[in-house]
């Protein structure tokens, strides 16, 4: 009797899912200033530089991308306009809230959001921080945490709103406030993860604390972290810090911070000289690799975002 083999038939919706489980890339959110469009720019030509296969998504409003032309542009994999809700909020532009769709805003099934305003360092290459990071669901840069089940807190601890009111308001007997930095963040598209990722766009509409005003806009990692605490999520390792950024570590030699981060954050309002100095260099160096004439430099953001002159 000769072997038979069943054909099974895959539907054609059952193949473009097949198609996004197996993908995995970079987003990169770009909305408002210019600077933005730039700096996205800068990174996708640094990250493209020891990962030339890498898919890149970048999301963006018209007026943050004016100035790339049509060739820059095409350094993205795909590019798509915010959709209006992601940055308005009780009518109200607040563009920091797009961080809390970005499981939405998300074309892959594995997705590494980084902040623009960074450069990937020349040593490791980001799939290195893929493999490093395969077998999570999910994690985010930090700090470190306190534990909401002790008796006293201090109500300093976060930068964003008082601990112990967070604790009150929202009733917490145990759990982990951490400070997060959502300048770098991992995560794969599960049902878990978009209960998660849900939570903390619910907590950003609708938070039940007062909290420090983040360029006219709530900090995206104070309903981050409070989500984290209903849902019980949390990143995998305590301190965690691919990324460098100089006002909170200690200073660095270049080959130091070369062989020890991923990459070199310039967030904040206020740059100094060294800050402007290392990631111009930086962008330099791999324009001049591409061999680029257009080199997009940076300066302190509180020099052109007048949201951020009041922080």
């Amino acid at each position: 009797m000769e072997n038979q083999t069943e054909e099974k038939t895959v539907t054609l919706e059952e193949a473009v899912q097949q198609v996004i489980n197996d993908t995995k890339g970079v987003l990169l959110i770009s909305l408002g200033h210019s600077e933005y469009g730039r700096m996205a720019y800068n990174l996708a030509v640094s990250l493209l530089n020891s990962a030339p296969d890498l898919k890149i998504h970048l999301v963006f409003t018209p007026s943050a991308i004016a100035h790339l032309n049509e060739g820059q542009k095409q350094i993205f994999s795909s590019m798509k306009e915010a959709p209006k809700e992601a940055y308005i909020r009780n009518g109200n532009v607040e563009y920091i809230k797009a961080k809390s769709m970005m499981y939405e805003l998300s074309p892959f099934d594995t997705t590494i959001f980084l902040d623009v305003d960074m450069i990937w360092l020349t040593k490791n290459s980001i799939n290195e921080l893929f493999e490093e990071l395969e077998g999570l669901n999910y994690t985010c840069q930090n700090e470190n945490n306190i534990e909401l089940s002790a008796d006293e807190l201090d109500e300093k601890y976060s930068q964003w709103a008082n601990v112990k009111e967070v604790k009150e308001v929202y009733e917490f007997t145990e759990g982990k406030f951490y400070s997060l930095h959502s300048e770098l963040i991992y995560f794969k598209k599960t049902e878990e993860n978009k209960h998660f990722f849900d939570e903390w766009k619910n907590q950003y509409e609708n938070l039940k604390v007062k909290y420090t005003d983040f360029a006219n806009g709530i900090p995206d990692e104070l309903p981050l972290c409070i989500a984290s605490i209903i849902c019980n999520k949390y990143p995998h390792e305590d301190g965690y810090l691919p990324v460098y950024w100089k006002n909170r570590e200690k200073p660095i030699e270049r080959s130091e911070l070369i062989s020890e981060f991923y990459a070199y954050s310039i967030g904040g309002n206020r740059l100094t000289s060294e800050q402007v100095q290392t990631y111009n260099d930086f962008v330099q160096y791999y324009m001049n690799k591409i061999g680029s004439r257009f080199v997009f430099k940076t300066e302190s953001k509180i020099s052109f975002l007048p949201e951020r002159k009041k922080l």
